[in-house]
C-alpha cells in the first residue's frame, strides 16, 4: 500500500494506492485511520474502487456499514472512486445515492470529482 499527500485547494488529501482487492475487513481500516489521522493529520481520503475488498460491495458482510460508521466517528472524508454502474445490487446503488448526499463518504467515476468533493 503506498500513500501519497496532494494539495487540493488548501486541503490535504491522502490517496491510497495498492494491489486490487487489498483493503480488506475493519482491522485495516483501522489501521489506515491510525496512520492518517494520528500520525498525519489528514482527515481526506481518496481511495480507488478496485483497492477496496469486493465484500464491501455485499451489504449483507456488514464491511460497508462499518467502514462508514468509522469514518463518520473520526470525522472523516472518504472519496472512492471507480465504475460503479456494473453493481448488481439494488440496495448498495441505493446507499451509494444516499451516501452521495452526505458529508461523509463519496462515490464517483471522476478523480478530480472526488477531489473537489474533498477540498470542499
Amino acid at each position: 500500500m503506498e500513500i501519497r499527500f496532494l494539495d487540493v485547494k488548501g486541503v490535504r488529501v491522502a490517496e491510497v494506492l495498492g494491489e486490487p482487492h487489498s483493503l480488506k475487513g475493519m482491522d485495516m481500516v483501522k489501521d489506515l485511520i491510525g496512520s492518517l489521522v494520528f500520525e498525519h493529520k489528514v482527515s481526506r481520503l481518496l481511495i480507488h474502487r478496485d483497492f477496496i475488498d469486493e465484500s464491501f460491495f455485499d451489504l449483507k458482510t456488514g464491511f460497508a456499514g462499518e467502514l462508514a460508521q468509522a469514518f463518520t466517528n473520526y470525522r472523516l472524508k472518504l472519496a472512492v472512486v471507480g465504475d460503479f454502474n456494473l453493481l448488481a445490487s439494488l440496495a448498495l446503488k441505493a446507499c451509494i445515492r444516499e451516501s452521495n448526499l452526505g458529508q461523509t463518504a463519496y462515490f464517483t467515476k471522476d478523480r478530480q470529482n472526488a477531489l473537489a468533493w474533498l477540498a470542499g
